[in-house]
């Protein structure tokens, strides 16, 4: 594939996630795909458990839309780096941390690597530490 092709996959995921439109991720996805994201979370083996990660966001942030800030291509390997901005108006069972009604903005950066068409291992980091100052629960240094 090339550089363009493969900034057209990252376009239709960033599609995909603000549609919400959580299945159309099976087509860019290998079933088996892993994502490595910021420690000490585990990784994520297969597209079901990114659908459902998403999917458990969306509750938390239903109003969240991603946008691509810049992509880069270097052989297989596609780097993304992206902002969300969202409202907190449901609880976040992960953090166990109760809506809040706040305005949030996630900045982050993804790694996606592919094969035969698709992605098949992610690594990507953002600032959890700048949204849990924004959602009050980290006061600022």
């Amino acid at each position: 594939m090339k550089a363009e092709e493969y900034k057209n996959m990252v376009k239709r995921y960033f599609d995909a996630l603000n549609s919400k439109n959580l299945d159309a991720l099976d087509e860019l996805f290998e079933k088996d795909y892993v994502s490595h994201e910021n420690p000490p979370r585990p990784d994520g083996i297969g597209v079901e458990q990114f659908k459902k990660f998403m999917s458990d966001f969306y509750s938390s942030y239903p109003d969240g839309h991603f946008t691509v800030e810049e992509i880069l291509v270097d052989g297989n390997a596609v780097v993304v780096r992206w902002r969300c901005d969202a409202t907190h108006t449901g609880p976040t069972p992960s953090l166990h941390i109760p809506a809040t009604g706040k305005k949030i903005v996630i900045i982050g950066c993804t790694v996606e690597h592919v094969r035969n068409g698709k992605f098949y291992d992610e690594w990507g980091y953002w600032d959890q530490s700048a949204l849990l100052e924004q959602l009050g629960v980290l006061s600022p240094t």
